[in-house]
């Protein structure tokens, strides 16, 4: 019988030992594997352990409340029952986004800095919270506007008196009914200036305050009043001498006590309001706000302009197209000649001017 020696002999029980502990080995392979991956698993992906909060935006609101707050953290979605409470007042709504955001809609709340609790219940155990710091801002008041009125056609500045009108990083404007001031300016928590936009009738003047992170409140309203421009009608007579010195009766509405009264070919439509080439009437009495009686100046022949201008700087014309137009009759002074044509430096000589229209 032959013996076989060296490598290529082999115990069956040998091999079966070899493949065991290569198996072995893969499974411990597997095993270090998993382990790794297990150990590697993302906190952000992880579920929180208690709730966290980070930040909740706006950081303030109003004492009315209504504001919705985006509250930021961890654990929001975990099982029991979420509660959100400024200061001691539970939130009017909660929705919850995720586990890591919630929407929170703040209630009223009397002024200054609260905490903001979030607060998870679980069905046992104690409850786990968190908290971030909110600050409640008093709404604006308005107690005094002076003046309260002004032209319509605005530009009036309007001191104005109250409380809360400038809060910590908030911004302020100003509204005339509807329609914003365009200018508003020295501006504390209990005063600012704003000039009036045009408008028309009483409008209640309001300060809007609007906090970081957009929460605006009004405050209440004051009137301001509208003080419309004049207008004039009829001029009674409707003619007068070229020469002026004709007394005429002008009829309108919304004439003021000092109002001035101009003839001449300007209508007061100019972006400026002036009067080129009028000629102003003396005397002028303001009989009320529907007359006044006034002396014509001079002009010239055919028709022309009558404009009342009231201290306000309001004014309103009867034109040359107007059915009740005004015109100056008569001729027109002419000059013809002038005789002699040289006189002395030293002066003393006598001339003959001649020609029509002279009185």
């Amino acid at each position: 019988m032959r013996l076989r020696t060296g490598s290529g002999s082999a115990n069956p029980r040998t091999r079966t030992g070899k493949r065991i502990r290569v198996l072995m080995s893969l499974l411990a392979l597997l095993g270090s594997g998993i382990a790794v991956q297990a150990a590697d698993v993302s906190p952000a992906t992880a579920a929180c352990s208690a709730v966290a909060v980070n930040s909740i935006t706006p950081g303030a609101a109003f004492t009315t409340g209504g504001v919705g707050t985006v509250i930021a953290g961890c654990g929001f979605a975990g099982a029991g029952t979420l509660s959100v409470a400024f200061g001691a007042v539970p939130a009017t709504s909660i929705v919850v986004g995720s586990d890591t955001s919630l929407t929170a809609t703040a209630p009223a709340h009397s002024a200054g800095a609260v905490t903001v609790t979030v607060t998870l219940q679980p069905a046992s155990g104690p409850p786990s919270a968190a908290t971030t710091p909110f600050r409640y801002v008093a709404v604006p008041t308005l107690t005094a506007i002076v003046p309260a009125r002004g032209p319509e056609k605005g530009g009036t500045t309007v001191e104005m008196t109250g409380t809360n009108l400038n809060p910590a990083g908030s911004t302020t404007a100003v509204k005339f009914g509807a329609t914003a001031s365009p200018t508003v300016s020295a501006l504390t928590d209990t005063s600012l200036t704003a000039v009036s936009p045009a408008g028309t009738g009483t409008q209640n003047v309001t300060a809007v305050v609007t906090l970081p992170g957009g929460a605006t409140a009004p405050s209440n309203g004051l009137p301001f009043v509208y003080v419309p421009a004049p207008k004039v009608t009829s001029v009674s007579p409707s003619t007068g001498s070229v020469s002026g010195g004709t007394d005429v009766v002008i009829a309108g509405t919304d004439f003021q006590p000092g109002a001035s009264v101009f003839f001449g070919p300007a209508d007061g439509s100019a972006v400026d309001g002036s009067l080129p080439g009028d000629t102003p009437a003396r005397p002028v009495s303001v009989l009320g706000p529907t007359s006044i009686r006034a002396t014509t100046p001079a002009g010239m022949v055919g028709p022309t302009n009558v404009v009342v201008v009231n201290p306000d700087g309001q004014l309103g014309a009867l034109g040359v197209a107007d059915p009740n137009h005004f015109s100056f009759s008569g001729t027109t002074p002419s000059i013809a000649t002038f005789s002699p044509a040289t006189a002395s430096s030293l002066g003393g000589t006598d001339f003959t001017i001649s020609g029509t229209g002279f009185l």
